[in-house]
């Protein structure tokens, strides 16, 4: 009987795990996912659990958020990620943070915006789209943000907003904040296509900008707008030479303004002569002096020819030109001499000392060098201020010839001129000319005996015996600038925060350049020091491309509608766009770690937050902040010390979204599921009725 009983028991025990076992194989699923719940929270139960902590923490804050939920216009995913982010990134007073941004005028905040536009499939149709919009926008709008003004941020979201109902020029500027800007102010099709064409080279934007920032200093407030159109339009018309210049031969900026005012003579030179472009801009950039008076005088092809004849005929003259001011200024005074004084003063900037110091005596002065070397150097600098020598060396009768004569007599010399002129025809011919080969011997001793004699045997002295060494560019500049049509200079003055812009008198260039070459003769280190600067030496385009592009301000003449440009001394104080700009760079070549394609969005749009503060938001009285928060959100996103906004809002939506789940909460579910099953099915497996008959005791 027990037997039986135990049978059935047996039985029962079985027939109970098989329905178990296949209720689980039906129902085992949905109930794990109940019971295993590893779903992100959804929009609306992310909204409702913040809406409940602001009520108890700020009821004002919870009555917005609501109000924003039950605006229609607003969808509901794009407000729980915006706030789900902030929540992140600085728990709630970040969310009430956001929440104080909205205000009657303006009830929603710049990052739901932002998000709004990020959770739009019919504007980005998957999550490789958004990725790069917040990438591209995210950027803008976090370094905006830093201006305490969210209108600016507002300001932004306008222009995005406003293009994305432009089917033909989203695609553009839905991952490129630099388009964005650039798509405000350019209607042309055609520069807007060149532009596009372009910019997958990785050059236009950053020359762009820079022309941007030296168009800063034009009074004129529609100039920074103009300049983003006449800029591509140079580009345009002098393709590819203008392209050319800058991605081969590492020249910045300045260029748009040579091409503005000389791009037919460039081209032509380049086309029709063959002259290597960089030296043709290198030349021209250091003698726009020149080139400003012969352009009223010579017609284009003149110029371009000009140009061939000086490179093909007087090499000296032509390698001066390029690395020095006034050049050619000088050969068009003296044109039978330069190419000799060239050849004894490369590189040296004798041309802006001679006009520094005697360009009304500038034919005499000139000759003097070429006849005497270092000793009319050396005479012409230490007589620089006196009025009578001036007045002598300008006579017809003395000249040149001046230069052994005060060398000979020293100053009593002046007085006495007269009576001594006989000394000059007896040594020298009327043109400066020696009589006799060792006329020099003539001189007593002292500093011009020993600069004489070492000239005579054909041994340099240095620049600290001659009283004149070559110049700093911002020195060199100056002179270039004083010369030009308006006979006036630009120099720096900081004014608190801002940057004006000064005339300075030509005389006063004068006398800083001139006190600049004796400093710099009275440092020089003894030696090799002329042979090892000429080594080294840069062309002046170049020094200036080094130096910064604040070295350069340009302003647009408003009848000739051309840009003209001037070179600034010192360096003015950096304007915000141009902090923007560093930045930019320093990512650009720092941020290694990150892929390249999202590198450049970055960098893109940090040039183009430059550009847009500049284009747009010329009042703010925050912009140094802005220029600061840009180099800060650089240095953070290169050490990885803080998640970006792009970075923070991205990962809200795919989370609420679902679609960063990880690998073990998609698998966890399954793995309760079959090992629930397989434990049933052992059990109804062991508990199995065995086949057999019945033993009765």
């Amino acid at each position: 009987m027990f037997f039986i009983t135990g049978k059935v028991i047996r039985m029962a025990l079985f027939l109970v795990c098989l329905i178990a076992t296949l209720a689980w194989l039906v129902a085992g699923l949905p109930l794990t996912d109940a019971v295993v719940d590893n779903r992100p929270p959804s929009a609306t139960t992310e909204l409702n659990e913040i809406t409940e902590e602001l009520m108890r923490e700020d009821p004002e804050a919870a009555a917005t958020i609501t109000r924003l939920r039950e605006n229609r216009e607003v969808r509901e995913l794009a407000l729980a990620s915006a706030v789900h982010e902030s929540k992140t990134r600085g728990g709630l007073p970040a969310v009430r943070s956001l929440l104080k941004e909205s205000t009657p005028l303006q009830p929603l905040p710049g990052e739901i915006r932002l998000a709004m536009l990020a959770t739009d499939p019919q504007k980005l149709p998957s999550a490789a789209y958004r990725d790069r919009f917040l990438s591209a926008h995210g950027t803008a709008v976090q370094v905006l943000q830093t201006s305490g003004n969210p209108a600016h941020t507002q300001a932004y979201l306008d222009q995005l907003e406003l293009l994305a109902h432009s089917d033909d020029r989203w695609q553009s500027v839905y991952d490129d904040s630099f388009s964005l800007v650039v798509a405000e102010v350019v209607d042309d099709p055609s520069l807007w296509d060149y532009y596009l064409q372009e910019k997958e080279e990785g050059w236009i934007e950053e020359a762009l900008t820079q022309a941007v920032v030296m168009a800063e200093g034009d009074p004129n407030p529609d100039s920074q707008e103009e300049i983003i159109a006449d800029f591509l339009q140079v580009a345009q018309e002098y393709h590819p030479y203008f392209k050319q210049a800058l991605m081969e031969h590492g020249f910045d900026g300045n260029l748009f303004f040579l091409f503005n005012q000389y791009g037919n003579v460039i081209e032509i030179a380049i086309t029709k002569h063959a002259l290597p472009i960089d030296e043709v801009l290198e030349v021209i950039f250091a003698n726009t002096d020149y080139f400003e008076e012969k352009q009223a005088e010579q017609s284009e092809t003149e110029l371009a020819a000009t140009l061939a004849y000086l490179r093909n005929h007087k090499p000296s003259v032509w390698q001066e030109a390029r690395y020095s001011a006034l050049t050619l200024r000088l050969h068009d005074e003296v044109p039978q001499y330069a190419e000799e004084i060239f050849i004894q003063y490369p590189q040296e900037d004798l041309a802006a000392f001679l006009y520094a110091g005697y360009e009304d005596e500038i034919v005499n002065a000139a000759t003097a060098v070429a006849k005497f070397g270092d000793l009319a150097v050396y005479i012409l600098t230490q007589y620089q201020d006196a009025p009578e020598f001036h007045e002598a060396l300008g006579r017809e009768e003395i000249g040149p010839r001046l230069i052994p004569y005060v060398a000979r007599f020293n100053d009593r010399g002046l007085d006495r001129l007269e009576e001594n002129k006989a000394w000059l025809d007896k040594y020298f011919t009327k043109d400066g000319t020696p009589k006799e080969e060792e006329w020099w011997t003539q001189i007593p001793g002292g500093a011009a005996a020993k600069v004489a004699k070492n000239w005579s045997q054909g041994h340099p002295s240095e620049w600290s015996e001659i009283g004149w060494a070559t110049l700093d560019v911002a020195d060199a500049a100056l002179l270039v600038a004083s010369f030009g049509s308006s006979g006036a200079v630009t120099t720096s003055v900081k004014q608190g925060a801002k940057t004006a812009v000064q005339k300075v008198a030509k005389s006063q260039v004068k006398q800083q350049v001139i006190r600049a070459g004796r400093t710099n003769a009275a440092k020089a280190v003894q030696g090799s020091s002329r042979l090892a600067a000429r080594q080294t030496q840069k062309t002046l385009l170049r020094k200036v491309a080094e130096r910064g592009i604040r070295m350069t301000t340009a302003i647009k003449d408003p009848i000739s509608k051309t840009w003209r440009f001037a070179l600034a001394t010192g360096r003015l104080a950096r304007t915000a766009v141009e902090r923007v700009y560093l930045a930019a760079r320093n990512l650009n070549r720092a941020w290694k770690s990150v892929p390249r394609a999202r590198r450049v969005i970055v960098y893109r749009s940090l040039l183009a937050v430059g550009l847009f503060i500049t284009l747009t938001q010329r009042t703010i009285p925050a912009l140094a902040e802005i220029g600061e928060a840009a180099g800060k959100f650089v240095r953070e996103l290169i050490d990885e010390t803080k998640t970006s906004l792009a970075e923070g809002l991205n990962r809200a939506i795919d989370e609420l979204l679902g679609y960063k789940v990880s690998d073990l909460q998609l698998i966890l579910p399954w793995v309760v599921y079959f090992g629930v099953l397989l434990l049933l099915a052992w059990f109804t497996w062991i508990t199995r009725p065995r086949l057999g008959r019945l033993k009765y005791a």
